[in-house]
């Protein structure tokens, strides 16, 4: 087991208990201040929640569902951003669909970097992720990375705003962790692998 793992398991009753007042918060608080379409989408995602947590559950029997781990997580995570401002345009563009789409593909690369990094701890705890079936993972990480920067440069260039900017700095802290983390090792960097998403918002008050 990993430390985070250990510790989960030692304090599972306080960490239960903490979640469980959280939850019913949440669900209190977007009840009265969420409009109808708002909470029923937020039900959806609750349950798509659910439903991956019980497929990674039983992915150890079931190889391929593992396999599909960083494919889901990643849309799930840019359907979980996105539905909310969609849901407040009176008429979505093509154009923001699109643009989801190159986010999902974003926190693919995150997800998939993380994987990578664990590709030893999952091994051992025979988690049978897409970094197990991947022979070069390491190769095909570089291409991701690289292909969205090269594509993130020319967003810059060709349709400059909040989203494209975004991209690229996301992108740029994706590869330069990676780089960071075949010379210095992934173990110091690990609590960073979110940063790259979050940093957008520094932009914010920019645009």
């Amino acid at each position: 087991m990993t430390r985070r793992h250990q510790f989960i398991r030692s304090n599972w009753r306080k960490i239960a208990t903490v979640w469980i007042i959280l939850f019913i918060v949440a669900v209190t608080f977007s009840y009265v201040m969420l409009t109808k379409e708002e909470f029923i989408g937020g039900t959806w995602l609750v349950i798509l929640i659910i439903l991956y947590f019980t497929l990674i559950r039983i992915s150890k029997s079931i190889p391929i569902l593992g396999s599909s781990k960083e494919i889901i997580t990643g849309t799930l995570f840019s359907i979980g951003v996105s539905y909310f401002p969609l849901l407040s345009l009176e008429s979505p563009q093509n154009l923001q669909y699109l643009n989801q789409v190159i986010f999902a593909v974003l926190c693919f690369s995150n997800v998939l970097l993380i994987s990578h990094w664990d590709h030893a701890i999952d091994l051992e705890q025979q988690d049978k992720n897409l970094s197990q079936f991947l022979d070069k993972r390491e190769t095909i990480l570089k291409i991701l990375l690289l292909g969205q920067n090269c594509f993130a440069f020319i967003l810059v260039i060709t349709h400059m705003d909040f989203f494209s900017c975004a991209l690229m700095i996301s992108a740029i802290s994706l590869w330069i962790l990676n780089l960071k983390a075949k010379y210095s090792g992934p173990e110091q960097l690990k609590f960073l692998i979110d940063a790259p998403l979050i940093l957008p918002a520094l932009m914010i008050p920019l645009f």
